[in-house]
């Protein structure tokens, strides 16, 4: 999708602002494959939002608040292995299994979590959740 017709005014956190628009755009690049809504909270003077966003070239991590947005930028091409937790719910006569947690073991060495949306988001982003963890794929050195 759009970069430019994603980030829209009201549906990410101080988006509207001309100057974190910019910082949006810039950090994002000029095509998203898929993002998701991690969190989103009430804080004083306004909202603690986070987001995640897979680029074609990079995973990005943004967390919005009134005094700041942070970008993390994580190149794909470091992902080396991908650890996916699931849960085994037994509450039915069928049991079933629900993803929980992806890792990812970066080449420097790091790991990046990236976490389910919170409760209160996941019927919301659940399924853009899915569709993001389903394009990380593990790149091949040349």
């Amino acid at each position: 999708m759009n970069t430019e017709e994603l980030i829209q005014p009201g549906r990410f956190y101080l988006a509207g602002l001309g100057s974190v628009r910019k910082a949006f755009l810039t950090a994002l690049g000029p095509e998203v494959e898929a993002w998701f809504r991690q969190s989103r909270e009430t804080i004083e003077r306004g909202y603690r939002e986070e987001n995640w966003f897979l680029t074609p070239t990079h995973i990005v991590r943004s967390v919005a608040t009134p005094n700041e947005i942070e970008f993390e930028v994580v190149t794909r091409s470091s992902i080396l292995a991908i650890h996916q937790r699931y849960e085994v719910i037994s509450e039915s006569e069928t049991p079933y299994a629900v993803l929980r947690r992806v890792n990812l073991l970066l080449s420097e060495g790091r790991n990046l979590d990236i976490p389910v949306p919170d409760t209160d988001y996941l019927d919301e982003y659940g399924k853009a959740y899915r569709e993001f963890v389903s394009k990380l794929v593990v790149v091949e050195a040349p």
